[in-house]
Order: C-alpha cells, then structure tokens, then sequence
C-alpha cells in the first residue's frame, strides 16, 4: 500500500512538473477560445466582458425599395386556396429584408404590406413564411415595432 501511495504521489508530482514547465511555452503558442456571451444573461463578474455587439445596418431612408424585394411573395400570402410553397425568389426577398433593412419589417408586422399587395395579406401565411423560409425575424426589432410607431 505504501508503494502505490508513493507512485501516486511521484507521478503526480511528474505531471505537475511537466505541466508548469511547459505552460509558458504553450501559453505563447495556444489562446482558448472565448466563453461566449449569452444575451439577456448578465456576465459573471471574474469573466472578461463581452465584446460590444456588432453595430446595426443603417436604417433606409425609405422603405418600399426593400419591400418591393417581397413582391414575389404575392402570391404565397393573398391566395385563398392551398397555399403552395413560396418561391426561392420570395425567400431570397425575405432574407434580404431581414438582413438589409430590419426595421421595414415593422411595415409586414402591422399589415402595411397589404398595400402593395394584389389582394389583402393572410397574416397567418406571413407568421408561416420565415419558417418555411427558414429566415428568423430579430427579436429586437419586432419588439421595436411593438413599442414605437415606424414611420419610413
């Protein structure tokens, strides 16, 4: 038994050795990768702060530009029918709309689209649309139109 305990502890001892040797050697050659931030949780306080998120696209002057990118979805949110899955043109709109101007979604959220559509919009196919698109909507923003009044 006191054999074992004496390798323990020589290995252990070994291992440590080794380790702090070479930690200002590996310490020059390797970086961990951040602990990433999780938002709305607050940071730990022993952790480094996060990174300032990246900055927002500017905002349009206007809208309609960006959402005339949906006109190929016309079809997808006024048909009463069946709906049909929407085009790779509509989707490509969608994503562009979310990526490029955000803020114009506060325009689709209220039903303001329904202007420059052919017929009134389902609103239930354009909850559906980001889906089937798989395009995720900023929450933030959504929140933004909730809150304020857009005027673009």
């Amino acid at each position: 038994m006191a054999l074992f305990k004496c390798l323990c502890v020589f290995l252990l001892s070994l291992l440590l050795a080794f380790t702090f040797t070479n930690a200002d050697e590996e310490a020059s050659r390797r970086t961990l990768p951040p602990i990433p931030c999780i938002p709305g949780r607050p940071r730990p306080p022993w952790l480094p702060p996060c990174s300032p998120p990246s900055p927002p696209p500017p905002q349009p002057a206007e809208c309609y530009t960006s959402l005339s990118g949906l006109m190929p979805c016309a079809d997808f949110l006024t048909s009463t029918g069946v709906p049909q899955a929407p085009s790779s043109a509509c989707c490509h709109g969608l994503r562009s709309l979310v990526t490029d101007a955000p803020i114009c979604l506060c325009h689709v959220v209220s039903g303001d689209i329904s202007k420059l559509l052919p017929a009134p919009m389902i609103p239930r196919r354009m909850v559906e649309l980001p889906r089937l698109c798989a395009v995720s909507f900023p929450r933030a923003t959504l929140r933004q139109c909730i809150s304020e009044s857009i005027i673009y």
